[in-house]
């Protein structure tokens, strides 16, 4: 079951546009603009702020906003949706990880491979969303 928003129908609604609107902005900053972006309510993982999900169509992907996101501080907002963004860019390198060793390795050491890159990936992505999170606007208030 997916977790929603607090708020009315409107308010949730006319938050995600909102949401929308600021990431299509990073998103130009980010070297992102000539992909596809959706946004919508609910994450797979209760513990998650937001998710990114990219798909398996041409440069198309979609942020899944979690509940606690509308109650951090604009400058934690700005740094998850940066970090979302970055990981858009660093998708190609776990395909490029499964299609080089998956019919190469047995299951165990491919999931171990695998656990292993996207925890590094994480970590990456972290380090790279607060170092650059500053540089780029905060979002409106209509965010919280």
């Amino acid at each position: 079951m997916k977790k929603r928003g607090a708020g009315n129908g409107e308010s949730r609604k006319r938050r995600l546009t909102e949401l929308h609107r600021y990431l299509s902005t990073l998103r130009n900053f980010m070297l992102l603009a000539h992909w596809e972006l959706s946004v919508r309510e609910g994450v797979d993982d209760d513990d998650s702020v937001l998710e990114v999900e990219v798909g398996d169509t041409l440069r198309h992907f979609t942020v899944s906003v979690g509940a606690s996101f509308w109650t951090l501080t604009a400058q934690d907002q700005r740094e998850y949706c940066v970090h979302e963004l970055i990981h858009v860019h660093l998708e190609a390198l776990e395909h490029a990880l499964i299609d080089a060793v998956k019919a190469h390795l047995p299951d165990a050491a491919y999931q171990v491979a695998l656990a292993s890159h996207r925890r590094a990936n994480e970590f990456a992505t972290d380090a790279l969303a607060r170092a650059c999170a500053e540089k780029f606007p905060l979002p409106s208030s209509a965010l919280r």
